[in-house]
């Protein structure tokens, strides 16, 4: 739940279709045995999604409910597979990540951040070329610990961040 999902353009012609909208209440249903989820609830989360809310934020701020009887996870693949949705990646750079500046900077990085290791490790990998997600699978931690160290670790200020849309669909080489 902590990804970001934007909605692009194909979005606002999903309430017009009624096969479309059928397909998304019956794939996103929690419980076989409970009514229909209303279309209104899914669509109104769909839309809810932008840059700048995790997931779980935006399950908050719907307000959704058991009653609802809608399974998020579910409503998300449905979305991102018939391209309604598209994930934001985030691609970190760090100045100092090559040449004899990374390794004085990585040591640098020891130093100030007393020692944790983690910091240094994660500032080797943000080449600019690899998402948070690529480097946290690397180096055995959770995408939240990279953006921790990215955005709020001692070197923040020499780290940029670069946020990137999937392209759309979802595929297993384009999560």
């Amino acid at each position: 739940l902590s990804n970001i999902y934007v909605p692009n353009s194909l979005l606002r012609d999903l309430p017009a279709d009624p096969a479309s909208r059928d397909k998304c209440v019956d794939y996103c249903r929690a419980s076989p045995t409970w009514p229909r989820p209303d279309f209104n609830q899914a669509y109104r989360l769909l839309c809810t999604m932008q840059h700048g809310k995790k997931l779980s934020d935006v399950c908050s701020e719907v307000g959704l409910g058991e009653q609802d009887n809608i399974n998020v996870l579910r409503l998300v693949t449905f979305a991102r597979v018939y391209r309604y949705l598209r994930r934001l990646h985030h691609y970190p750079f760090w100045a100092h990540h090559d040449s004899t500046a990374a390794r004085e900077g990585v040591s640098r990085a020891a130093a100030l951040s007393k020692g944790r290791e983690l910091d240094h490790k994660v500032l080797s990998e943000c080449t600019g070329r690899q998402c948070y997600d690529a480097i946290a699978i690397k180096l055995s931690i959770s995408v939240d610990e990279v953006a921790q160290v990215c955005e709020r670790g001692p070197f923040k200020d020499e780290v940029s961040v670069i946020a990137r849309m999937s392209l759309a669909g979802s595929s297993l080489e384009n999560p």
